[in-house]
């Protein structure tokens, strides 16, 4: 985790954490109230975690963030 923010670190453990309890990805709105951010701050961390390479989105699609697993 040596190329993510303390932040992005945190996004990415929550995200897979409530994949792993509830079997589905938290919402943009649930990630947001979770970490009291506004919507465009969560959408700027998701966006840099895709870009870095742990995570994975599918466009218009609600609910899919996908944790990339990497070795």
């Amino acid at each position: 985790m040596a190329n993510m923010t303390e932040m992005q670190a945190k996004v990415k453990k929550f995200i897979a954490g409530f994949r792993a309890k509830h079997g589905f990805s938290p919402t943009i709105r649930e990630l947001s109230e979770h970490f009291r951010m506004n919507v465009f701050g969560i959408q700027r961390h998701l966006l840099a975690l895709e870009k870095k390479g742990h995570i994975h989105r599918t466009a218009n699609t609600a609910r899919s963030i996908v944790v990339v697993e990497r070795r």
